[in-house]
């Protein structure tokens, strides 16, 4: 049963953003901040499903803030990746600079 059929993207939120690492299709790490940086602080738009969207919670929150923390980390954790070096410390990278540019709005809420 494919992902669509259970009711689930066939992509996530970041990749319909354009949000790619690696060597074959990989943005650049200025691309991908900048990605970062709009879903942090913009109004995202629509994707999926009305449920799949409150997930990602508003701009500027810890909501928005711990989804897509948790994004990177699930990322950074995936056992299934051979031969993914460079798009994990993409994702390392990229794990960094959101808690070093919003982690710290988040740190005692």
């Amino acid at each position: 049963m494919s992902d669509e059929k259970k009711g689930l993207p066939t992509e996530g939120l970041m990749s319909f953003l354009g949000y790619h690492v690696g060597s074959t299709a990989g943005l650049t790490e200025k691309a991908r901040k900048i990605i970062i940086d709009r879903v942090m602080t913009k109004q995202l738009p629509f994707y999926w499903s009305p449920t799949y969207m409150l997930e990602w919670g508003e701009p500027n929150t810890k909501a928005r803030f711990t989804k897509l923390e948790n994004f990177f980390k699930g990322m950074v954790g995936a056992k299934n990746y051979r031969n993914m070096d460079l798009a994990r410390d993409q994702w390392l990278k990229d794990l960094a600079y959101l808690r070093d540019e919003y982690g710290s709005d988040f740190k005692n809420s």
